[in-house]
This record gives C-alpha cells, sequence and structure tokens, in this order.
C-alpha cells in the first residue's frame, strides 16, 4: 500500500514538506527504520485495529441470536433434549 501511495506522489510531483509545529502534543514517535516501516507502524496497524474494533461493537449485539440460532442446526438437533 505504501508503494502505491509513493508512486502516486511521484505521478503528482509532489513537493516533499518538513512538519512544521510549535508544540509536540500528538505525534507518533514509533521506532522505525524505513519509511514503509513508519507507515505501517503509525498509520495501517492503528488503522486496522480502528476498524477490528468497530466491527466487533457492531456484531457484539447479535452475539446471543446467533449462539441460540446454532441450536437449529441438525448437528445439534439431535444431541437436544427438547422435552426438558
Amino acid at each position: 500500500m505504501y508503494a502505491q501511495v509513493k508512486e502516486i506522489a511521484a505521478k503528482l510531483d509532489t513537493k516533499e514538506i518538513s512538519r512544521v509545529c510549535r508544540l509536540q502534543t500528538a505525534h507518533n514517535n514509533v521506532p522505525d527504520s524505513t519509511e514503509e516501516e513508519y507507515y505501517r507502524r503509525a498509520v495501517y496497524v492503528p488503522y486496522l485495529d480502528d476498524f477490528c474494533n468497530s466491527l466487533k461493537e457492531r456484531f457484539e449485539s447479535h452475539k446471543e441470536t446467533v449462539a441460540s440460532l446454532q441450536h437449529i442446526l441438525p448437528e445439534f438437533c439431535t444431541k437436544t433434549d427438547f422435552y426438558s
């Protein structure tokens, strides 16, 4: 993904500008040896983590419904005593 972004930036002839700020409050200080590794640790992994967490939150309420639906599968119907 980083390679694609770099290729698009080269095609658009973008200029590199160093980050200028007066007060450093929310800057990622992750250790890195390459630009790609920094991008992966500072942008991609946190985004992927947030995406997974939002999926968990979204489907957490459906957990009980899905668990109760498993009892209609033939495998579980033969093992279940429906009279109790």
